[in-house]
């Protein structure tokens, strides 16, 4: 346990070294520090904020309170038929991920040998693979990206399935490292993806539902993966 407290404590950094969240201090109407915020971000992306940027959304924020503000409800993702295609899309791939992912991971000895040096291998891989997604995101486009996850983690899963046993251990090693990246930046890219295919009205609302959603798939996860990922790498 002591070095997992040491990592742990290590982000006690972050209360120093994290700047506090400049929505929450406009809501807190601590506008210096959120100004301070704001400037070095503006800095940082080389956009210029304006002066007395608050007195602005003082004015706006007072326009706005004679005016109802419709509220939207969960429903509302299933209102239109683009919407609802894309939240039942949606529902169908996050489980899915989530349970590839968690599988893999909570079952680091189906390859035989040391199961500590088999976690490591997995999880290696998992920096590159995030770097890659960070860099093709915006190259090459989210669809792509997240459909090319998906196909080298099942592609991989199945080759090592329908092969057996008659596989050198290297093979099977590098089978699993690129299911385990492929999968790994598929993840982190829903994260992105995602929000971006839902009005900003009801974003957060459709990203809690995925996110709540893939949990069904890492429950899964831990009581199939003796199970399921065993019948795919064996």
């Amino acid at each position: 346990m002591t070095p997992f407290s040491f990592f742990f404590a290590f982000h006690l950094s972050n209360f120093r070294v994290v700047p506090e969240s400049a929505r929450w201090l406009v809501t807190q109407r601590r506008y210096e520090e959120a100004d301070k915020v704001l400037r070095h971000a503006a800095k940082v992306n080389g956009v210029t904020l304006p002066e007395k940027w608050w007195e602005q959304l003082d004015s706006e924020t007072s326009e706005m309170k004679g005016k109802e503000v419709k509220k939207y409800k969960i429903w509302d993702l299933l209102k239109t038929p683009v919407l609802r295609k894309r939240t039942l899309i949606a529902f169908f791939l996050w489980p899915c991920v989530s349970m590839v992912y968690y599988g893999m991971a909570l079952k680091p000895n189906v390859l035989g040998g040391d199961m500590y040096i088999n976690f490591i291998f997995a999880a290696s891989v998992e920096i590159p693979a995030l770097i890659l997604v960070f860099l093709g995101l915006d190259r090459i486009g989210r669809r792509f990206v997240t459909s090319l996850g998906y196909f080298l983690a099942g592609a991989c899963l199945l080759i090592n399935y329908f092969m057996g046993d008659n596989v050198p251990l290297a093979v099977s090693i590098i089978q699993m490292m690129i299911s385990r990246g492929a999968i790994t930046g598929t993840y982190a890219a829903m994260y992105t993806y995602t929000p971006e295919l839902f009005p900003t009205v009801i974003r957060n609302t459709a990203m809690g539902l995925c996110s709540m959603i893939a949990r069904v798939g890492a429950i899964s996860a831990t009581y199939l993966s003796l199970w399921i990922v065993g019948l795919l790498l064996y």
